[in-house]
């Protein structure tokens, strides 16, 4: 068999979007990041193929989902594209479009979205796009109907919490927003989107060779990562003043890490997982435990959940 293309590298904004929408959208179907397009190296940042969405049950991914109700590609751009990035990724999506017609006559017309931080407004009035916002929210931009492409410009999204996932792959200003209305939340998306961006923040300063124009969106995942901690914290002692330290602390920690754990395993623990997820708590820094659950990988994941824990 042969090795596979190389995939090109990525910056941080772009590795988060991928794995914030390859993440959320896994559940609901086939989901690659980095496909490839043709037998050269020719790669979409996400490609998705729904299996059947239920999306009246999923209130906040209802209109991820509903943008990705058919064939999906996806491209996400840090900056504003110009008018030749725009063509590229046009032709990427026809590529692909044509490589499943061969395969199979009965695959639907590839839809291709194109999510960008910035206005890449000379580009839009090239292509001939047009405001969308009879079928979906100011921000969306529909190409030529053949083309079957839209254009979402991030900071032109209402500040809406089913725009919260979208708005979190913008920069400056629209990320802000978003980190701040997802600080204020902390139901299971939103422990899920804040996990995630605690695993980019490890993952991104273990990489000296960030860009500078990153520095901003790397110091906005910092601030989300330390609000989230320091939320665990106040949680447990606020929880402490009622049911007395000790038992505040683990309560509150056993509430949120099993939330974690179950986002982790995509299923709810087991009572065998739960005592021994308990057993670490007794033992281990909340801290500790929270970094061990975001960041290994599932079976190293379930290794050290069964093992005994590290005493002091």
């Amino acid at each position: 068999m042969s090795a596979a293309p190389t995939s090109p590298p990525t910056s941080p904004h772009d590795s988060l979007a991928k794995e914030v929408l390859s993440r959320l959208l896994g559940a609901f179907g086939h989901v690659e990041v980095q496909h490839p397009v043709q037998s050269q190296p020719l790669y979409a940042d996400l490609w998705f193929v729904p299996n059947a969405l239920d999306r009246e049950s999923h209130p906040d991914l209802t209109l991820l989902l509903r943008m990705c109700a058919q064939p999906s590609m996806v491209e996400v751009f840090s900056a504003a594209p110009g008018v030749a990035r725009l063509k590229d990724v046009i032709v990427k999506a026809a590529t692909r479009e044509r490589a499943s017609r061969v395969r199979d006559d009965t695959l639907s017309a590839v839809r291709l979205w194109v999510l960008c931080a910035g206005s890449p407004a000379r580009g839009l009035a090239a292509l001939g796009a047009r405001r969308d916002t009879e079928l979906w929210h100011a921000g969306f931009w529909a190409l030529p109907v053949a083309l079957q492409t839209h254009v979402v410009v991030l900071r032109e999204l209402p500040r809406r919490a089913d725009t919260l996932i979208l708005r979190l792959l913008g920069r400056g200003r629209t990320l802000r927003h978003a980190i701040d209305d997802l600080a204020e939340r902390n139901d299971l998306l939103a422990i899920q989107l804040k996990s995630i961006l605690i695993r980019r923040r490890v993952m991104f300063k273990q990489h000296t060779d960030a860009q500078k124009q990153d520095a901003e969106f790397l110091r906005e995942i910092e601030r989300v990562a330390d609000r989230f901690m320091e939320d665990l914290r106040e949680d447990a002692e606020e929880r402490g003043k009622d049911l007395g330290e000790d038992i505040g602390r683990r309560d509150t920690s056993m509430r949120l890490l099993r939330r974690q754990l179950q986002l982790r395993l995509g299923a709810m623990p087991s009572a065998e997982q739960l005592a021994a997820l308990e057993r670490h708590i007794s033992a281990e820094p909340l801290e500790d435990l929270a970094e061990k659950l975001l960041l290994l990988e599932r079976d190293a994941l379930l290794a050290w959940l069964m093992a005994e824990p590290d005493r002091p």
